[in-house]
C-alpha cells in the first residue's frame, strides 16, 4: 500500500473512531422533564441529564431531608419525579444522581407527605401530555389499522 494509501486509511479510522465514540455518548445520554415548581410542572422542558442537573436536584433534596449524600460525579443518571405536600405543596422533576438514593431519604419533618419515584429511560418522569398524546396516537393508530383492514 503506498503512502497516500496508508494515509487516507488513518484519516477513515481516525473519524470512524470518532464517530463511535460521538455516537455512544449520544446513546448513553438521558433526558428527562425537569421543572422546578407546582406551576412550572404544568409544562416542564426537556433536559440532557448532567452532573450539573443531577446536583441541583441534590441542593433540591436538601429542602425536605438531612443528610444528603455528596456526589461529585455520575457516569449515568435516573430521571425523578418528585412531590411533597403538607400545608403546602411542592413538585420537583429532573436528573438525579443514583447514589443519591433520593427516594429513601429520611424527611426531615414528618408533617410531609412524599412521593417520590425514579426510571432511567428518555422522557420517563412525565410531561403530563405527552403521555396522553402517545397513547391517543396508538388508538388512533389501531383503530385506523382495523378499519383498513375491513374497508
Amino acid at each position: 500500500m503506498s503512502h497516500q494509501g496508508v494515509k487516507m486509511l488513518n484519516k477513515v479510522f481516525f473519524i470512524t473512531a470518532f464517530l463511535a465514540y460521538y455516537g455512544l455518548q449520544q446513546v448513553d445520554a438521558l433526558d428527562c422533564y425537569k421543572c422546578t415548581s407546582i406551576l412550572d410542572c404544568r409544562a416542564p422542558h426537556l433536559v440532557t441529564c448532567s452532573n450539573a442537573e443531577a446536583n441541583e436536584t441534590s441542593v433540591f433534596l436538601g429542602r425536605y431531608h438531612n443528610h444528603v449524600p455528596t456526589v461529585n460525579q455520575s457516569s449515568y443518571f435516573k430521571c425523578i419525579s418528585l412531590n411533597y405536600t403538607s400545608i403546602t405543596t411542592d413538585e420537583w422533576k429532573g436528573c438525579a444522581h443514583p447514589q443519591a438514593y433520593a427516594c429513601s431519604l429520611m424527611l426531615n419533618n414528618a408533617n410531609y407527605v412524599r412521593t417520590c419515584s425514579t426510571c432511567n429511560t428518555n422522557k420517563c418522569n412525565g410531561s403530563g401530555s405527552s403521555s396522553s398524546s402517545f397513547y391517543s396516537i396508538l388508538v388512533g393508530t389501531l383503530l385506523a389499522l382495523i378499519l383498513a383492514k375491513f374497508y
